[in-house]
């Protein structure tokens, strides 16, 4: 799963590298709680996740995520935005480029 938060910055996290359960519950709360944050602000941006499957989206639907205002995608990052629009995401694009 990757989390896209446009215009604010990014996150990208490994979750196969996650152990079952409490790991994978634990990134779906951090979803939540930034969908919630948004909600909040006085400039609410657009969240996306991308690679939005497999265990933490499961997580997720446990805890109602059919209700957040975040944009789930199952393609993988790179599949859903250009080179450009992603290539803010910080320094993992240009090394994956091998640029810089």
């Amino acid at each position: 799963m990757e989390a896209l938060v446009r215009d604010k910055g990014a996150a990208s996290f490994a979750t196969e590298h996650c152990r079952p359960g409490q790991e994978t519950t634990s990134l779906a709360k951090q979803v939540e709680w930034a969908m919630a944050f948004n909600r909040r602000s006085e400039r609410p941006v657009s969240l996306h996740t991308t690679s939005w499957q497999g265990p933490v989206a499961a997580a997720a639907a446990r805890i109602n995520s059919h209700t957040w205002d975040v944009t789930c995608h199952t393609q993988p990052l790179l599949q859903v935005f250009t080179p450009e629009q992603a290539s803010w995401v910080g320094g993992w694009w240009r090394a994956l480029r091998g640029v810089g």
